[in-house]
């Protein structure tokens, strides 16, 4: 990231006087942060089919151990 204060982005002329870099620059950070946030999307949905799995154990062998009381 570069040092110099970067001023937003807006619609119309106003964007022409933003530096080609600090734009591209932007982007590739917004790039990193998406892959980021669909990483960690990825890594939920892997975490929540592991618990889902797990819970179904757990129910199944509640419902074992019921039968052996009953």
């Amino acid at each position: 990231m570069s040092s110099a204060k970067r001023q937003p982005l807006k619609a119309g002329k106003e964007n022409q006087n933003v530096p080609v870099e600090t734009a591209e620059q932007r982007i590739e950070n917004l790039e990193a942060i998406v892959t980021l946030q669909a990483a960690t999307i990825n890594n939920f949905q892997g975490m929540n089919e592991q618990l889902v799995r797990l819970l179904n154990e757990y129910q199944k062998t509640i419902h074992e151990h019921q039968e052996t009381i009953c």
